[in-house]
């Protein structure tokens, strides 16, 4: 388990322009912000009034003021800090080392030279469950670190608790409250599911199907002797061939799946709520998806069925 004495965001470059090099290359912390040898040297005694005092011949007071700050966070920081960026839609974290060296960078004109820190180990964008940490997993609070102007900024407590929590690949005690809460609802809607009588359970399928964006070709079950729903994706053009059983199994089953094979189509689902016996491993190697009661209701939370499912199950 992760435990930061400080969690600190570093923009690596204007724009971005040193992430890759820091992130996939060298597995380094970098700043700029490189004023010669002499404030380096300022900067590694602690000599912060100095520091400052240097900085305003070149800039003014409020901004000199600034610059120091982000200097002090970069120089002070020890190895029990945690530093995380924003770089390829996914949020990077790291510890470093305490030693800040001058390293020359031909590839920038503007920064020929940068000081950096070694990384511990490796940048890293997953937590440590092994969950990658994209964009789509963090709190925008955390996000809205990416609009910010200066170099450097030391999270303030509540921000910095949530960016370990994350790390560490937990959830926020809101958060898993509502996941439990979901987790509960997809189960009473899979038994909802399996009560269903046949006829209306080929009619959520149908809905579940066309609610996620496919239309249907032709009828729902009737006459059609291989498939109950042929289906077509408006936008990909992608064609659908579902078959929907309420009960089957044994020798049936694979019958089923081996009709399914032979057709051409893109995608091809059973759907079955009870299915009798164990379900072949091989169906899905053969091209064919089956969706059990669970799967089903899981779709049906999603897409905002379930109010269908409990009025037809009631």
């Amino acid at each position: 388990m992760i435990v930061a004495n400080r969690v600190i965001y570093i923009k690596l470059g204007q724009g971005g322009k040193w992430e890759q090099e820091c992130i996939e290359e060298r597995q380094t912390v970098r700043l700029g912000y490189y004023y010669g040898e002499h404030l380096f040297e300022l900067c590694l005694a602690g000599r912060w009034d100095a520091v400052e005092e240097a900085l305003r011949e070149r800039h003014r007071e409020w901004v000199a003021r600034e610059h120091v700050k982000h200097l002090r966070l970069f120089y002070e920081a020890d190895s029990g800090a945690v530093w995380i960026t924003f770089y390829s839609n996914r949020l990077w974290w790291c510890r470093a080392e305490s030693e800040v060296v001058l390293v020359p960078n031909e590839k920038d004109r503007e920064d020929p030279v940068v000081q950096e820190r070694r990384v511990l180990g490796k940048w890293s964008c997953e937590d440590l469950e092994g969950n990658d940490l994209d964009f789509s997993r963090l709190s925008g609070k955390l996000l809205a670190l990416r609009s910010y102007r200066w170099t450097t900024a030391e999270l303030l407590p509540e921000l910095a608790k949530y960016a370990v929590l994350k790390i560490n690949g937990g959830v926020p005690q809101s958060a898993q409250a509502a996941t439990d809460a979901r987790t509960a609802l997809v189960g009473a809607t899979a038994e909802a599911i399996r009560s269903l009588h046949p006829g209306d359970f080929e009619i959520l399928v149908d809905l579940v199907f066309r609610q996620a964006g496919w239309n249907r070709m032709s009828e729902v079950g009737g006459v059609q002797k291989t498939i109950d729903l042929d289906l077509q994706m408006p936008i990909t053009n992608r064609r659908c061939a579902v078959q929907v059983k309420s009960r089957i199994g044994g020798p049936d089953l694979m019958k089923r799946i081996e009709s399914l094979v032979a057709l051409e189509y893109d995608d091809k689902y059973l759907v079955v709520h009870s299915p009798e016996g164990k379900i072949p491993e091989s169906a899905a190697d053969m091209g064919v998806k089956i969706i059990r009661a669970n799967g089903l209701a899981e779709w049906c939370v999603g897409l905002g069925l379930v109010d269908w499912v409990v009025n037809k199950a009631c």
